[in-house]
């Protein structure tokens, strides 16, 4: 014997419950077991279903949970559905990252030249992202354009695993899961950011440290000895306040503007769901993230590698406006579009055909 749960919305009668599938007398026993004539106010109706001898349903188990959202339960449907979604969601982030890492490379060294470090080789201007990158393989190899990939790629996996798949289930809590608004995505997205954040700063640190000229020997472990041994165990989630606005600030402008722009592309051109759509889509969303992230990033990067030389977020802000001006907030904007641009881009497609191969709906 198995216990199936099988959904059936509000109002449904035994009448009309016989109707549904070929299970009518174990539809019809679920709802007499509830002492109702209909379903009230509980979404869902458990029943206990014979096998045949073969060891299969009367209709089959495939098709039953096609038809009627079948599970073991709505607590264990959901944790199934979350491994999914944060799998998926990891795994497209990591294709996305090491497809970029030498672009971000360049635009932490960027960032970095007028931090008073070694972002740069000695007598080196940093006069642009090409020169840039020319002058890092001149004098590091090309090996070092993908400086930090091993923190990249674990902080892509539970990180951006994280980051989009704490969204689906920040949207049911808000309550938009049904009915998607902008504002729901954006209040959805920031708290799924902003939580993914906090919880792996550590690598987040890890990497910038490993692509900063002076952090890239000794690899991830030496690092974080390091930072520990300065800053104690804490010192691994400097620049938290920083790295969760930014997060916060830019899952929300990227999840919110990738589902607002196919909703209207959709009905303004009558397309339907596919590459076309998810790449006009996750190129807009690239351009707006970076630009609404840039300064919060700026300011994450710098403190990220100062260690104590500043006291918080507000200090380095006033320090980086004190020295470069409101200039100095968009610095390296251009390498990070470079990076975050087709990042997004290769993310969303990405995404969207693992969601598919997953059997999760699409983003929306």
């Amino acid at each position: 014997m198995k216990q199936w749960q099988i959904i059936l919305e509000k109002g449904t009668s035994q009448t009309e419950a016989a109707t549904i599938d070929p299970l009518a007398g174990v539809l019809m026993h679920a709802c007499i077991n509830h002492s109702h004539t209909q379903v009230q106010d509980s979404t869902y109706c458990w029943a206990t279903g014979m096998e045949t001898a073969a060891g299969g349903s009367r209709v089959g188990r495939r098709g039953l949970e096609a038809r009627r959202g079948m599970s073991k339960g709505p607590g264990a449907s959901q944790r199934v559905q979350f491994v999914k979604e944060y799998g998926v969601s990891g795994v497209s982030v990591g294709i996305a990252t090491m497809t970029t890492n030498p672009v971000d490379v360049v635009k932490v060294r960027l960032q970095l030249a007028k931090a008073g470090k070694l972002a740069l080789p000695t007598g080196l201007r940093p006069d642009g992202m090409v020169q840039t990158a020319v002058a890092i393989v001149r004098t590091e190899g090309l090996l070092a354009l993908w400086s930090g990939w091993q923190a990249s790629l674990a902080r892509s996996f539970f990180y951006g695993g994280a980051r989009l798949g704490f969204y689906t289930p920040m949207k049911r809590l808000v309550g938009v899961d049904q009915n998607p608004s902008f504002a729901g995505n954006l209040v959805a997205g920031s708290a799924s950011g902003g939580l993914a954040a906090v919880i792996c700063n550590p690598t987040e640190l890890v990497k910038v440290r490993l692509q900063s000229k002076d952090g890239a020997r000794g690899g991830p472990g030496a690092v974080i000895r390091k930072v520990i041994a300065e800053d104690g165990f804490l010192g691994l989630w400097r620049g938290t306040v920083p790295a969760a606005t930014r997060a916060a600030i830019m899952t929300a402008s990227q999840l919110a503007t990738y589902n607002e722009i196919k909703a209207q592309t959709r009905r303004l051109t009558g397309w339907g769901e596919g590459v076309h759509l998810h790449l006009a889509a996750s190129m807009i969303a690239g351009l707006v993230s970076t630009t609404v992230t840039s300064p919060v990033d700026v300011v994450k990067t710098k403190m990220f590698v100062a260690g104590n030389q500043y006291t918080g977020p507000i200090h380095c802000f006033r320090d980086l406006i004190r020295r470069e001006g409101l200039r100095g907030l968009f610095k390296g904007w251009v390498p990070n579009y470079c990076r975050l641009g087709p990042q997004t881009t290769i993310t969303f497609v990405a995404v969207e055909k693992l969601r598919q191969l997953a059997g999760l709906d699409t983003l929306s």
